[in-house]
């Protein structure tokens, strides 16, 4: 159940295991797989890191070191009203989408099975 907040949504998918990573031939889209089926994708300024959610210490990763999701597991995942994504994960990642007021998110979820 999404629970409701003045400026964002708290996503039902803590607890769901990352199963695959896939960056499409746009370089700017990424689709992550979780285990039911779900998927995320990612259209515009996404920015995987590790450690630490924000500077300093924060170490972003290139989009070829995304498939270092796989096996994770979703510890918390915001959706903004102003469009923009945040995910961490128990592997210390950390996800950020950033969205656009003006033309909306920048991802969106399609639930699997």
């Amino acid at each position: 159940m999404t629970q409701q907040e003045d400026d964002r949504w708290a996503l039902p998918l803590r607890g769901m295991q990352v199963t695959a990573v896939r960056q499409t031939s746009d370089p700017s889209q990424c689709v992550v797989t979780l285990a039911g089926g779900t998927e995320l994708t990612f259209n515009g300024p996404a920015e995987l890191t590790l450690g630490p959610a924000a500077a300093p210490g924060a170490v972003p990763l290139a989009a070829e070191q995304w498939e270092k999701l796989v096996g994770s597991i979703v510890v918390s995942a915001v959706a903004f009203k102003s469009g923009g994504l945040r995910a961490v994960f128990n592997s210390g990642h950390h996800l950020n989408v950033r969205g656009d007021d003006a033309k909306g998110p920048n991802w969106r979820q399609l639930q699997g099975n």
